[in-house]
Order: C-alpha cells, then sequence, then structure tokens
C-alpha cells in the first residue's frame, strides 16, 4: 500500500513536470530559479529577452567596455504592461547569487494548479490563504496639497467679488428675486 502511494505521488509530480520548458532547466536556466517550473513557457521567454538584455550590459573578456543599460525610469515598461522582470532586475541579479521567485512575476504567467488532489502534493505547494471575508476595511487617505480645496480663501474671494447692493443671502419674508 505504501509503495502504491508512494507510486502516485511520483506519477502526479511527473505530470505536473511534462507542462515544464525543456531549455531552461539545465545550467542556462540557474538565474530563473524556481521560475523554471513554475511559470509558463511564454513567459520563459519573455523573461530569456530581457535576460539576454542584460547579459550584453555585463562586461566579459571580449568586450570588457559593453554599453550599459538605460535608467529604469518611464521607458522601462516591461515590468507594469508585461508582469515580468525587467532587464534591469535581471542585471541586478546576475551580479549576485540569488534568483526569482514566483511572486516577482505577475500570477497571469503561472501555470494551472496541480491537478492531483494529493494532500501530500498541498504540502509541498501550499496556497497562499489571503483575508478575503467580512466587509472591507477602508481607511481614510489624506488628499494630497496640490489637489486640496482652499476653503477660507475660495469664499473670501466669492464675497469681494460680489456687489454691496445685492444680498448676501434670501430672507425669510421674500421669496427670491423680487
Amino acid at each position: 500500500m505504501m509503495k502504491d502511494q508512494d507510486r502516485d505521488f511520483n506519477d502526479a509530480c511527473a505530470q505536473d513536470e511534462i507542462l515544464t520548458a525543456r531549455e531552461y532547466l539545465g545550467l542556462s536556466g540557474d538565474y530563473l530559479g524556481e521560475l523554471r517550473t513554475v511559470i509558463s513557457s511564454k513567459d520563459l521567454g519573455l523573461n530569456n529577452k530581457q535576460y539576454r538584455i542584460a547579459r550584453k550590459a555585463m562586461p566579459t573578456g571580449k568586450t570588457p567596455f559593453p554599453d550599459p543599460l538605460p535608467e529604469c525610469n518611464d521607458d522601462c515598461s516591461v515590468s507594469i504592461e508585461l508582469g515580468v522582470p525587467c532587464c534591469h532586475k535581471n542585471y541586478s541579479k546576475l551580479g549576485s547569487t540569488a534568483s526569482f521567485t514566483k511572486w516577482k512575476v505577475h500570477p497571469r504567467w503561472r501555470r494551472r494548479e496541480s491537478s492531483s488532489r494529493d494532500p501530500y502534493r498541498r504540502i509541498l505547494d501550499p496556497k497562499i490563504a489571503t483575508a478575503l471575508r467580512g466587509r472591507p476595511k477602508n481607511t481614510a487617505q489624506p488628499v494630497p496639497a496640490r489637489l486640496a480645496i482652499g476653503g477660507s480663501s475660495q469664499a473670501a474671494s466669492r464675497l469681494a467679488n460680489r456687489p454691496a447692493s445685492q444680498p448676501t443671502g434670501r430672507t425669510r419674508d421674500r421669496p427670491a428675486g423680487i
């Protein structure tokens, strides 16, 4: 019975590994870390493209002074548009031994959840619980100074622009305009 459970577990793991892109599983994909087995092959291709751009900016024996990467500003929209790490983030990972985690990639690029209902598979990759119960608690946010309405200065300017002959408000006895 224990061997059957072990075999079923290994079969479920192998079934999930069928969907991984093989070209990134070797030493060439070490910079990806756990992304190799978690995200889709399309995203791996986009990530690899950014990685190659970052590699061009690294000094090597052949090109000791390569062209530097442009600044990471509004022009660098890869992270925002596609949800993958841009070449600047890849460049910073090249200098260190750290690799990417699945939280650095937008959830739309993640592969489907495991189809096995085996409790041991859920232990290996547990789902992250989010607190989505109850009424959302909105906190009051301060209005930025550039958007604030100057209450006292506007009221004073309106009163100053009104002629003295006009009453400032309605009276109780007469309707307005008479």
